[in-house]
């Protein structure tokens, strides 16, 4: 996997999970938070969402992802990147 992925670019769930691990350890950078910079567009706001900001729990925060992803019939192996804040919150 590419370090230069950009918005536009898609990358499958189980990469960006890889990359967020790998880039943020022991960070205080929340697991859904970076999930929500990532893939959520800012005028986007749902109960999901925002209970995804405020999540703690990794396997809480999966679970809410998931039935994201379900919900908006995401590809889970090509989402889409709305910007890469993964880079820029380092």
């Amino acid at each position: 996997m590419s370090d230069n992925i950009t918005p536009q670019d898609t990358i499958s769930y189980f990469d960006w999970k890889v990359k967020y691990y790998k880039d943020f350890p022991n960070s205080s950078y929340r697991f859904g938070q970076c999930f929500i910079n990532c893939f959520i567009k800012r005028e986007d706001n749902t109960v999901d969402y925002n209970t995804l900001w405020e999540t703690y729990n990794v396997v809480k925060a999966e679970e809410i992802i998931f039935d994201i992803i379900r919900k908006c019939n995401w590809d889970m192996m090509a989402l889409v990147l709305v910007q890469d804040l993964i880079k820029q919150n380092k």
